[in-house]
């Protein structure tokens, strides 16, 4: 299902069970469901349980453990600028903050791999992104277009290879900033 089916969808979900909840938690919900329609359900299920009849998206993102994706869109900005300090900054806060970092990678390189095939053709936005918004698909190509694609690629390789480093470390941010260090070319 597309994000937008999702959404009308859990909205349902949300007026039955008289939940206050803004759009953005159900756009979020929706985003990081990856199309499963089950998968969102039972996210909201799991958030419902513990909240008091008010969901906002700190509250969501507390539950679940993951970032954000504006902390994705942040990092590849970050990327983009080039910004050492900065995207070591960025990183370390939210690891501090106790972000499933995994999470977090496996959500920037998936974001940088749809990037990457909208650098190869736009057309193929909608076919690779049916699981973002609009506004978030026009995001996706105009961080595309501050890339070169050979930089995206080696991107997405590292950040891959960190993922899969995760699973073996004592601490999930190293591999993220040894990664960082191979990208920045540090």
């Amino acid at each position: 299902l597309s994000v937008n089916e999702i959404i009308e969808r859990l909205n349902g979900i949300i007026k039955k069970e008289g939940i206050d909840c803004g759009d953005d938690v159900v756009s979020f919900i929706a985003t990081i469901s990856d199309g499963g329609l089950r998968d969102a359900e039972s996210l909201l299920g799991q958030i419902i349980s513990v909240s008091s009849g008010k969901i906002d998206l700190a509250t969501v993102q507390d539950v679940l453990g993951i970032a954000d994706m504006r902390d994705v869109y942040a990092f590849v900005d970050l990327l983009i600028s080039n910004n050492h300090q900065e995207i070591f900054k960025f990183i370390n806060n939210l690891f501090s903050q106790g972000k499933d970092m995994a999470e977090f990678v496996r959500s920037s390189s998936n974001y940088l791999r749809k990037m990457m095939i909208c650098q190869i053709d736009n057309a193929l936005v909608a076919t690779v992104a049916k699981d973002m918004t609009r506004e978030q698909q026009v995001n996706l190509c105009s961080q595309a277009q501050k890339f070169e694609n050979a930089k995206i690629h080696k991107i997405v390789a590292k950040l891959v290879d960190a993922e899969n480093q995760i699973k073996k470390s004592f601490s999930p941010i190293i591999p993220i900033e040894l990664a960082i260090i191979d990208i920045l070319g540090i």
